[in-house]
């Protein structure tokens, strides 16, 4: 079945139980993808109600023959976010009669500028581990290009730190014209990796090119 997206508000979704679950898509005053045709959605809820916090994802509802829109709540971290993101592409990878050319995976988010629901598509993203001694080893073979580092609190540019509220298009107007590697510790919140991820796309467009190839640092 066909559908349009026109999404407006909070989120709010019943899943095995009566109870409802509230989920807090990331804001971005970003604009993006608003409408798309043929979708069905997974959830993945933020769950603060165990000693151990851990993400509890519904993803019973995807149809192969349609785009798929996730929403991911903001306050899960990314050690917990790329694991499901992995299984979500591996899932849409399996082939089947009913499988659709050209349906994709999507990203929601609050757009703030637009006071509407936004999409940002990560189909051509791949997500990668690294420790502590990957990381010096990869570092040093892209020490010719920009390494984008990400933590919880600030951001660095090829070890040079800046508070995120530098993280702007006059920053990245500074920059010539290389690639862009993105590196982020595994517990930043999908809220600051998304927008980073959203603005960094906005900023280099014809300018900068963005690896697809994203690492996640399991060290401190």
């Amino acid at each position: 079945m066909k559908r349009t997206l026109i999404l407006v508000s909070v989120i709010l979704f019943s899943f095995n139980s009566c109870k409802k679950k509230n989920l807090e898509l990331p804001i971005i005053p970003i604009s993006g993808i608003s409408g798309i045709m043929n979708f069905s959605e997974i959830w993945v809820f933020y769950n603060s109600t165990e000693e151990k916090r851990k993400a509890v994802i519904n993803k019973n509802n995807t149809i192969s023959t349609t785009n798929w829109i996730i929403n991911i709540d903001k306050r899960l971290t990314m050690k917990e976010v790329v694991p499901i993101l992995e299984m979500i592409k591996t899932k849409r990878a399996k082939k089947s009669i009913h499988s659709a050319e050209g349906a994709l995976n999507y990203l929601s988010y609050a757009n703030e500028k637009d006071k509407n629901i936004s999409l940002f598509s990560n189909d051509s993203i791949q997500y990668m581990l690294l420790d502590k001694s990957g990381f010096d080893e990869l570092s040093y073979h892209y020490n010719a290009d920009y390494i984008l580092k990400l933590n919880e609190l600030n951001f660095e540019i090829n070890d040079t730190a800046y508070e995120y509220n530098k993280f702007n298009k006059e920053l990245f107007d500074s920059l010539s014209p290389e690639k862009i590697h993105f590196f982020f510790h595994s517990n930043i919140t999908y809220n600051r990796y998304l927008e980073i991820r959203i603005k960094a796309d906005k900023y280099a467009e014809g300018k900068l090119e963005i690896d697809p190839t994203e690492y996640m640092l399991n060290f401190q």
